[in-house]
């Protein structure tokens, strides 16, 4: 028996994303503890930024941001100089 394509129009509705939320990653675009973390030495003994997940997210989102230009969730959390 085949199954039958629903149109798009009668589809349920995509969920609407949070408030502050990364359109990519769904992270928090509030939550930055993770880039005020104190700097460690690397393996060639120079002082760096920690390496974390969080970190990484932030910038695909950003990194996102920089290809469709649309600023609208990182200014209703706050960010001025995106």
């Amino acid at each position: 028996m085949a199954r039958r394509r629903v149109p798009a129009a009668q589809q349920a509705p995509k969920s609407l994303p949070r408030p502050g939320a990364g359109r990519i990653t769904g992270c928090d675009l509030r939550a930055l503890d993770c880039l005020r973390l104190p700097f460690r030495q690397d393996p060639f003994s120079r002082l760096r930024p920690p390496l974390c997940h969080e970190a990484m997210i932030l910038s695909l989102e950003l990194a996102a941001v920089s290809y469709h230009l649309d600023l609208d969730d990182w200014m209703d959390v706050g960010w001025t100089d995106v």
